[in-house]
């Protein structure tokens, strides 16, 4: 089968204009099965593929797996073996058969991701679990979700937003060691994109009106909308067209517009949206944040690299810390002064991982020629990044089970 570059990369960055299935009866269907199941951690247990708990012991899921092989022409993941385990170095799968890994986020126990599914509307996403050494049949979260992208954790919960056209998505949480009921809907949503947490709120961006929000993680007051999306204070029309992925810090949300290409940010008080930095080509860059800098990937023609930005100046240059790169759409920290990315690539199985010091310099690529890198976290001894997989442009869907998620020591 042969796929198209470029056909994946629009649908994965492309503007949500419809949100096909009612997740009421999704969840109805969800919250009597074993996908949202109270355990006391996820890796004391795994699942069978017909979604029925085991204990890990017995799951025959021991084997290693090895670095990963060389990735095939169409794009599928470099995946045959199935077992869970990975080697304590080099890149391996750690839970493969995914099918569009979306968003993917790391605890020191425990990967977290979102999956879109096959198609907008499909209905068929998720929200899963998996040890940091790898399982075959991931804790599922949430079942039969529409299209969730945006995924955030704290120290308790696990936090994502689902998508609809007849108001039933919404912003949503589940405790990480898993539902003991149907998941908390914390604030009703169109179509959520990026998602953050600070210790006290949950913020994201809806793609559909191009509004920001926070909403407490407590659940016990209403979702205040910090940007309406409508036009300025002054009369000036909305500068954000296309939001997508988002960071927090004490003052602002920044939020990143895939269409202008630009980074923007907001009081996380409310108010108008203000341009902190002029970028360039479209798509759905990344953003982080610490104390005193903003991280952010973009492209430039055929240069991708990921700048590093001074919260203190706005529409700065900023300065190029990992360069060389085609697409970065993933962009993790960790606490060591260090810069985890992922480069999804340009021509197929030319994407990347790799790390680069906050200060600039000891650039390296972890592991190489993979099929489509498009999100990336860290912990105390990992990279993780979500491979999205291939994308079948005849069916104007993604293939079920040709991405995964990876991991590859720091």
């Amino acid at each position: 089968m042969s796929l198209s570059r470029e056909r994946r990369w629009g649908l994965a960055r492309f503007r949500q204009t419809f949100w096909g299935l009612s997740l009421g009866a999704a969840w109805a269907a969800s919250v009597g099965g074993t996908g949202c199941a109270s355990l006391i951690g996820l890796e004391d247990r795994t699942y069978d593929a017909d979604g029925s708990p085991e204990n890990a012991e017995d799951s025959g899921s021991s084997s290693a797996m090895g670095p990963l092989p060389e990735a095939s022409d169409d794009g599928v993941p470099p995946i045959a073996n199935g077992d869970a385990g990975c080697p304590p170095t080099g890149p391996c799968a750690l839970a493969p058969y995914q099918t569009a890994p979306w968003q993917v986020a790391a605890d020191d126990s425990n990967v977290y991701w979102t999956e879109f599914g096959t198609t907008s509307g499909s209905g068929d996403g998720s929200v899963k679990g998996c040890a940091i050494s790898g399982c075959s049949s991931p804790f599922v979260y949430a079942p039969s979700l529409n299209n969730p992208r945006g995924l955030a954790i704290d120290s308790q919960n696990i936090y994502w937003g689902t998508n609809s056209i007849a108001n039933d998505g919404g912003v949503w949480s589940c405790p990480l060691a898993g539902c003991s009921g149907p998941p908390r809907r914390l604030a009703s949503a169109n179509s959520p994109y990026g998602i953050a947490v600070d210790a006290t709120y949950v913020y994201w961006v809806d793609e559909v009106d191009n509004s920001v929000h926070r909403v407490a993680k407590s659940g016990a007051s209403a979702d205040v909308v910090l940007s309406d999306g409508g036009s300025l204070a002054d009369g000036a029309a909305n500068p954000l067209f296309d939001v997508g992925q988002i960071a927090v810090d004490t003052a602002f949300v920044y939020v990143n517009d895939q269409n202008a290409g630009g980074l923007f940010r907001v009081p996380i008080t409310g108010g108008d949206p203000e341009l902190f930095y002029a970028g360039y080509d479209v798509g759905d860059w990344p953003v982080a944040v610490d104390a005193t800098s903003v991280y952010f990937g973009e492209t430039h023609g055929a240069l991708g690299y990921v700048l590093r930005l001074d919260k203190s100046v706005t529409n700065a240059a900023g300065t190029q810390l990992a360069t060389g790169l085609k697409r970065p759409w993933g962009i993790a920290l960790d606490h060591a002064g260090e810069v985890y990315w992922v480069d999804y690539g340009a021509v197929g199985n030319d994407g990347l991982v790799g790390k680069v010091a906050t200060t600039g310099g000891g650039q390296v690529t972890l592991a190489s020629g993979l099929p489509s890198p498009s999100a990336a976290a860290v912990n105390g001894q990992f990279m993780f990044w979500a491979d999205i997989g291939a994308f079948d442009s005849t069916a104007n869907q993604y293939v079920v089970g040709t991405g995964y998620i990876g991991r590859v020591a720091k």
